[in-house]
């Protein structure tokens, strides 16, 4: 969202965790190229001469990418005067001098050239995602490429590689080079007794560009014996449980991901940042007239606090307060329990007196309040006499205003921006038909969860208004965002009446109306059948009428969409001009007519939005 580009570093992250994890290395390196001119450039001037320069969208992530390597533990290594692939070949050949074994992690032709007993090739994330598990060993090497992988150099020089403007040998492509190393055991064997070489048109070419053969072949040889100012230990990473390597540095990693909204790869790397283990929360319930004053005079004495409501429903004009949570400091929050009801539920603290107690506190425009939609505490604190004032921020909205097709709610902000797992609301109330509410919960339960959600509300709200400053969206929130929550609470509390008896008498309109038309279509389609029954209807229409056929659907059948249904009609077809017709009264009918009455408020006998 940031309009920075990411493609690039998200694919590399994950390419980087499936090797950690498939392939549980013990040493591991990443290596890059530099900018610098070769050898192989002095070589050969027109080296890569026709490859487009690195794209500014992709070269622009390149930093981040080794920023995330440095941060994860993973070693990084380049060399001027040489390639990616000779600082491979010469660290692979190390490795197996030491009897270790080695997986290259590239889709470069030219990395074949080093498969051997001990060296395998595995694509990841170069490949279509049936093929990236896929490891080329030296039999695998031969079956794609018609040669073993000491044979690949010389394959290389008579077809050369035009991904590296390695010329090759005119006229000679895969084909013809795999013939000839059949026959031959190397390029040289076949330049020493190209005289054998059958076709005359192929003897004549070899002859001809024999220099140019043997230079593509030079070119296309990787480097193996490169001067390295390292050994094989300084490249050991010593996994961890995590699958991680032990110098991660978990802290910095969570930072860059967070940055760049990668929050996936915070929750599949198992990251905890350092500092959640070592803070202590401090949540406290109120249960005492002397505790409750000393929170209002604390609330007095501060220019901003998180509010947060619990209440016994969703729907905030049926709701009732259960409690009431805030937080005046990170990691710290206190709960006023209200109205828990159950058995051995402690003594709690009056309605009215709490309510009086807190009413200034929260009627003061000068005391800033931030919440998690407001717009539902503002509608519940309404129904006790207080006017909530002083909204200064809502994180829900901030949420929307930052990402709109991210997830809006606490827990997923949470884990977002801090990294953190709240308190699932299954784990006190349950779910499906043994769901419970929140008044019937113990307090001391509903008092942790209240608090989390009143303390990570107040922490989010630092982090999500540096992120409105730099994407420039601070106005667009406080001057057109925040005031529309007490517009739009206005609009919600107040509910639309409906007039239920002439919905009544629509409705049995509609019923006659359908009625109608179903003896029409039965009529039409000469027998009586399940008319909301796509797959009846599709018999009816294709099977037994022979219309033309449309669209296929994904069981095989053929399509009675709304769209087909118009086709055919247009197309002069009458059965399914009325069924579009009957389809059309009874959405009206079953979505609006009859269930409009059924959303009505039996409190106010309006209907409320939300």
């Amino acid at each position: 969202t940031t309009g920075i580009p990411t493609n690039a570093i998200f694919g590399f992250v994950n390419m980087i965790l499936k090797v950690l994890r498939d392939a549980k290395p013990d040493y591991m390196a990443v290596a890059f190229d530099t900018p610098a001119p070769t050898f192989r450039h002095t070589q050969y001037e027109g080296y890569k001469a026709d490859r487009p320069g690195m794209p500014d969208d992709l070269a622009s992530q390149v930093p981040r990418i080794k920023e995330i390597l440095s941060a994860t533990g993973i070693p990084i290594i380049e060399q001027q005067g040489f390639e990616a692939d000779d600082v491979i070949g010469t660290l692979a050949k190390k490795a197996e001098k030491l009897n270790i074994e080695v997986i290259i992690v590239t889709s470069d032709k030219d990395a074949f050239q080093l498969v051997s007993p001990n060296i395998k090739i595995k694509p990841y994330g170069f490949q279509r995602k049936q093929d990236e598990d896929y490891t080329y060993g030296e039999a695998e090497v031969k079956e794609r490429f018609g040669v073993p992988p000491d044979k690949i150099t010389d394959l290389l020089g008579l077809m050369g590689d035009q991904s590296d403007n390695i010329p090759g040998v005119p006229s000679i492509g895969p084909k013809i080079a795999e013939k000839l190393l059949e026959k031959f055991a190397s390029l040289e064997d076949i330049l020493d007794n190209v005289d054998k070489v059958e076709n005359e048109r192929i003897r004549n070419i070899l002859k001809q560009f024999a220099d140019q053969a043997m230079l593509s072949k030079k070119l296309a040889t990787i480097d193996q014996s490169m001067q390295i100012d390292s050994n094989i230990d300084d490249y050991k990473i010593d996994l961890t449980s995590k699958l991680l390597p032990a110098k991660c540095d978990e802290d910095k990693l969570i930072s860059i991901f967070q940055q760049l909204e990668f929050r996936k790869f915070i929750k599949d790397m198992d990251l905890s940042p350092t500092q959640e283990k070592k803070v202590e929360k401090e949540y406290r319930i109120i249960l005492s007239e002397s505790e409750l004053r000393e929170l209002i005079e604390k609330l007095k004495n501060v220019t901003e606090f998180a509010l947060d409501t619990e209440t016994n429903s969703i729907d905030s004009i049926s709701a009732d307060l259960v409690g009431i949570s805030v937080s005046l400091q990170p990691f710290s929050a206190y709960y006023i329990p209200i109205f828990h009801n159950y058995l051995g539920v402690p003594d709690q603290l009056p309605l009215d007196l709490v309510i009086s107690q807190i009413k200034p506190i929260l009627e003061d425009p000068n005391i800033h309040k931030i919440g998690q939609n407001v717009k539902y505490d503002l509608q519940v604190l309404r129904k006790y006499g207080i006017e909530l004032k002083g909204i200064s921020f809502d994180t829900m909205i901030a949420s929307y205003v930052i990402n709109p097709l991210s997830k809006h709610d606490l827990d997923a902000m949470a884990m977002e921006f801090l990294n953190y797992k709240k308190i699932p609301i299954e784990d006190l109330i349950g779910k499906g038909k043994n769901q419970i509410t929140l008044d019937q919960v113990e307090i001391e339960k509903v008092a942790e969860y209240s608090c989390e959600d009143a303390d990570i509300t107040l922490q989010l709200k630092n982090l999500m208004q540096d992120k409105l400053r730099e994407y420039g969206l601070e106005a667009v929130f406080n001057e057109i965002e925040l005031p529309l929550i007490s517009v739009l609470a206005d609009m919600e509390m107040t509910g639309i009446k409906i007039d239920i008896a002439w919905l009544k008498s629509l409705s049995d309109k509609i019923n006659k109306q359908l009625e109608t038309l179903t003896a029409k279509i039965y009529e039409l389609a000469g027998e009586e059948f399940n008319i909301n029954s796509t797959q009846q209807l599709g018999k009816i229409l294709y099977d037994k009428l022979k219309l033309p056929t449309g669209k296929k659907t994904k069981t095989g059948g053929y399509s009675t969409n709304e769209a087909e249904l118009a086709k055919l009609a247009q197309a002069g077809y009458e059965l399914p001009s009325v069924i579009v017709e009957y389809r059309g009264l009874s959405k009206l009918k079953s979505t609006y007519v009859d269930a409009l009455p059924q959303t009505i408020n039996p409190k106010t006998g309006r209907i409320h939005t939300s």
